[in-house]
This record gives C-alpha cells, sequence and structure tokens, in this order.
C-alpha cells in the first residue's frame, strides 16, 4: 500500500515538470520503488531517445509526451492489480476479523481492521467502480 502511495506521488511530480525538461531515467526509476517494480522496457527505450534528442526541441516535445503517456500506463495498469488484489482480499480480511473478535483477540483484531480500512480507502480512491 506504501509502495502504491509512493508511485502516484512520484508519479505526480513527474507530470508537474515542464515539456522543456524530460525526466532522466533516474527519475523514472524513482517512480517505479523496490525491488518488484521493474522499469518497463519501453519507458527506459524512450528515457534514452529523449537523452539522445538534445537541442532537437520539437522531437524532444514529442517523445516526452510520450514518455508521459506510457508511464501513466504502466500506473493505471499498476492500481488497477493493486485494486483487483485488495478487492479480492476485502471479503478474506472481513473473515479474519470476524474470528478474531470470536476469539476476543482485540488487538490483532483492531490492527486488521485499519489494514482492511486503509484497503478500502484506497479502492475508493483509485479503483474503477465495479458494474
Amino acid at each position: 500500500m506504501q509502495r502504491s502511495r509512493c508511485l502516484i506521488l512520484c508519479l505526480l511530480c513527474l507530470c508537474a515538470a515542464t515539456l522543456s525538461s524530460a525526466h532522466t531515467l533516474e527519475e523514472i526509476r524513482q517512480a517505479f520503488p523496490g525491488q518488484t517494480e521493474v522499469v518497463p522496457e519501453d519507458l527506459v527505450e524512450i528515457t534514452r531517445l529523449l537523452e539522445g534528442a538534445a537541442g532537437t526541441n520539437s522531437v524532444r516535445e514529442e517523445l516526452h509526451e510520450k514518455q508521459h503517456r506510457l508511464l501513466l500506463e504502466h500506473v493505471r495498469a499498476h492500481i488497477d492489480r493493486k485494486c483487483a488484489d485488495l478487492v479480492t482480499k476485502l471479503p478474506l480480511l472481513d473473515q479474519d476479523i470476524v474470528h478474531l473478535r470470536d476469539q476476543g483477540k482485540t488487538e490483532e483484531e483492531q490492527r486488521l481492521r485499519e489494514i482492511r480500512d486503509g484497503a478500502q480507502t484506497f479502492i475508493a480512491h483509485n479503483c474503477k467502480p465495479i458494474h
């Protein structure tokens, strides 16, 4: 959950930059924190093209726009996967909460409720409604 928040914050920081300065490979890597998030090859390639297009503004602007588009697509896909995972886990968390409550394990129950509330908040703010 923390990694997703960081990913979204990094993306917002990247998107706030002006078109005149494209993102470096290091900036792109920061948008994919942790060892489980690999920078997609298409983003690596377009970033290398941008770095090689120094001084040719029209090409850089076009590549930079494509870089943003690709980054947004990858972030959206990551969020969609996270949403699917959390939606699947909510009923299991509910079952575990009831089980802990029945056993009188109030501290564990409270900890699990906080996790569930965080998952529900993430879903409410980031996930597309299911019809």
